[in-house]
C-alpha cells in the first residue's frame, strides 16, 4: 500500500498537478485517498487514488461550477466502431489513459488542498495547477482536453450523435474511428490513420495498458481470430447473474 501510495504522489510531481506554498490560512478543502484491490498485468495488486472533497470546495463559493458535465460513449457508438471495423478489416485496439485527469489542462479558478500526510510538503498547502479527482469539474476538464486535442490538432470529426466517438477521413474517405468512456479509447483504422492521429495521440498523453487480441471493451468480449471479430458477454453474464440451485 505505501508503494502505490508514493506511485500516486510522483504522478502528481510528474505532471505538475500542484504548486507548493506558505500556509497563510488560506481557505482549503482536505484530501484522502481510496485504496482498492485490482488486477495489474494480470497480478493481484493494490491501486491508490488521491482525492480531494470537491464538495467542500463548492461549499466555500457563492456560486456552484456548472461545468462538471461530461459525456460517455453510448453502446451504439461502440457496435458501429466495431461494424466499420469488420467491414473495413481494421484491428480494434484499446488503451487507457494512466491518471486522465491529471493530465488535463489548467484549471480556472484558485483551490488550497491540504496535502496528505504522506506527501513532504510540512505545514506547507498545495494550490491546484491540475484538476485533481474529487473536484467537480475534474472530469469535464478532461473531456474537454483530450477532445479538444483530436478535433483541433489531430482534424477528427466528433460525430451528430455522439460527442465520445470521433472519425478521421482523408479527402473524405473514412481512415479510422475511436471512442472515449472517460479514460479508456478504443480505435480501429487504416495504417495512415495510426500514423496521424494514434502516434501524436500517445506522444501528447501517457497511456498505461494497451490490448489489441482479446480483451473487455465496456462488457463486450472481444476476439480477433482469422481477421474476423467476434463479440460476446460471457464474463459480463456470469459477474452479474446469480445462480439459484434447484
Amino acid at each position: 500500500m505505501v508503494a502505490a501510495k508514493q506511485k500516486e504522489l510522483q504522478h502528481f510531481k510528474d505532471y505538475k498537478v500542484y504548486k507548493t506554498v506558505p500556509d497563510l490560512g488560506q481557505p482549503r478543502i482536505s484530501s484522502g485517498w481510496i485504496v482498492t484491490r485490482k488486477e495489474i498485468e494480470g497480478k493481484p495488486g493494490v491501486k491508490a487514488r488521491l482525492v480531494c472533497h470537491g464538495n467542500q470546495a463548492s461549499l466555500m463559493e457563492e456560486t456552484v461550477d456548472q461545468r462538471s458535465d461530461s459525456p460517455t460513449v453510448k453502446k451504439s457508438s461502440v457496435r458501429l466502431m466495431i461494424f466499420l471495423a469488420a467491414q473495413y478489416g481494421w484491428k480494434i485496439e484499446t488503451r487507457d489513459v494512466t491518471a486522465a485527469f491529471l493530465q488535463a489542462d489548467d484549471l480556472e479558478r484558485e483551490i488550497y488542498v491540504q496535502p496528505p500526510k504522506e506527501s513532504e510538503d510540512k505545514d506547507k498547502l498545495w494550490r491546484l495547477v491540475k484538476p485533481m479527482y474529487g473536484l467537480d469539474e475534474a472530469s469535464h476538464r478532461w473531456f474537454t482536453t483530450l477532445s479538444s486535442f483530436l478535433v483541433h490538432e489531430l482534424k477528427c470529426e466528433q460525430t451528430l450523435d455522439d460527442p465520445c466517438m470521433f472519425t478521421y477521413k482523408i479527402n473524405k474517405r473514412l481512415r479510422g474511428a475511436l471512442v472515449v468512456h472517460v479514460d479508456d479509447l478504443a480505435e480501429g483504422g487504416y495504417k495512415d490513420f495510426k500514423e496521424n492521429v494514434i502516434a501524436p495521440l500517445i506522444l501528447r498523453f501517457r497511456f498505461g495498458a494497451h490490448h489489441q487480441d482479446d480483451f473487455k471493451l465496456l462488457g463486450l468480449d472481444i476476439r480477433h481470430k482469422e481477421g474476423n471479430i467476434f463479440i460476446s458477454q460471457n464474463n459480463y453474464i456470469e459477474a452479474k447473474v446469480e445462480y439459484v440451485p434447484i
